[in-house]
């Protein structure tokens, strides 16, 4: 068991309750007329406490923390939808595993579940979802991974665990389906979306929560999904993306954020429209800020991250972009090693080919479910990527 999971189920509530990030999220959503729905995912203790504690009584039903049920009670006096799983989870417990043994995400089948009882949810909730407009197939692949609670035990011997999933592929076409930007409606999620659809995760792509959702609705989908970062990150990508053309927002995060996440609660302005940028930039600019790279212990759970810098322009080669400071985002960790951004010092002078972060993510999926550290916090500039650096 992943200790975070545990410590959801015995702690305390957190001081800075999620609630106003949470309202305020639905509350400009809505303005819009925007639907939100709220689905946290049950971790793995939850469904199987008697492997933690044996001698549980099953009778008492699935453990959660004792503040989940008034939380999500208050979040219905607001106005806001939740959808709250864990009793199908717990109820189909014992005809197949649900979670992975070595690891703390669910299994195929338990994420296959949760994607069918979701869409029951949704189409009782929502008249237009009860019609699919696109046919979807399954395409069975078998894969083998160690788990990430196995992979932070670093233990010498990791042996691996095989299942296999099911690629969503367009019955027509026999792709595997991808992401639709234009779709109205949009899954906000986590590694809960990502862990049979994000390679770097190393269990599988085209087969994770967000394509069964498309299978079982029987349309395309838009979603974003980042690693350990549902609270906070996701809102604001999709606030960066624009809000244009959507009509539902189906937020999924693991039930453990809502006590251990830090919840911003973001202002309205930042739902403006997305500010049009250059395709490609090139500039020389003097590095002032930098984040510091993320702390690696026992919890270091994802391999890749993220990390914000802060430029002053000096000179703009090519491209047109009127600001004198540059938000520039790059890799400070891939694939558990450091990155050369930590060789890089205050004061230099850079010479910089960039693309709009946002441009970059719709091609690198490793980029697209990546978590970001950000010690410049600077949300009035928009974030470019690195597509090459020369000092």
């Amino acid at each position: 068991f992943y200790r975070p999971d545990v410590d959801f189920i015995t702690g305390r509530w957190p001081d800075r309750d999620p609630l106003p990030a949470v309202v305020k999220f639905h509350e400009d959503l809505k303005a819009l007329d925007i639907d939100l729905v709220v689905v946290p995912v049950p971790v793995k203790p939850s469904i199987y406490p008697e492997r933690l504690a044996p001698g549980y009584d099953a009778a008492s039903g699935p453990p959660v923390n004792s503040e989940l049920s008034r939380f999500t009670r208050r979040l219905a006096e607001r106005g806001v939808a939740v959808i709250d799983l864990t009793r199908d989870l717990w109820e189909a417990r014992d005809k197949e595993p649900l979670y992975l043994p070595r690891d703390a995400h669910w299994t195929p089948q338990g994420m296959s579940l949760f994607a069918q009882a979701l869409t029951r949810e949704l189409r009782q909730r929502f008249e237009y979802l009860r019609f699919g407009v696109r046919s979807y197939v399954k395409r069975p692949a078998e894969v083998s991974n160690t788990g990430d609670i196995l992979d932070m035990l670093r233990l010498p011997v990791r042996p691996k665990t095989t299942v296999t999933i099911e690629q969503v592929c367009d019955t027509d076409t026999g792709e595997p389906v991808v992401d639709d930007e234009s779709s109205p409606v949009v899954l906000l999620g986590d590694s809960a979306v990502n862990i049979y659809s994000a390679e770097n995760l190393r269990w599988g792509r085209h087969a994770g929560l967000a394509e069964h959702l498309c299978l079982n609705l029987g349309r395309p989908i838009h979603w974003i999904a980042v690693n350990g970062q549902a609270a906070t990150q996701v809102r604001r990508r999709l606030l960066e993306e624009g809000l244009a053309g959507r009509r539902l927002v189906i937020w999924e995060f693991l039930a453990r954020e809502l006590t251990q996440a830090d919840w911003e609660t973001p202002p309205s302005g930042d739902a403006m429209p997305p500010e049009a940028l250059p395709d490609r930039l090139e500039v020389k600019a003097k590095l002032v800020r930098k984040t510091a790279p993320p702390v690696a212990d026992e919890e270091e759970i994802y391999p890749d991250t993220l990390g914000t810098l802060l430029y002053e322009i000096q000179e703009v080669l090519a491209g047109d972009y009127a600001r004198r400071e540059l938000l520039v985002v790059d890799w400070v960790q891939y694939d558990g090693g450091f990155t050369s951004i930590e060789d890089l010092s205050i004061g230099e002078v850079h010479h910089l080919i960039l693309e709009p972060l946002r441009h970059a993510r719709r091609r690198d999926d490793a980029l697209r479910s990546a978590g970001t550290t950000d010690d410049v916090k600077r949300r009035d500039l928009p974030a470019f990527w690195v597509v090459e650096r020369r000092r």
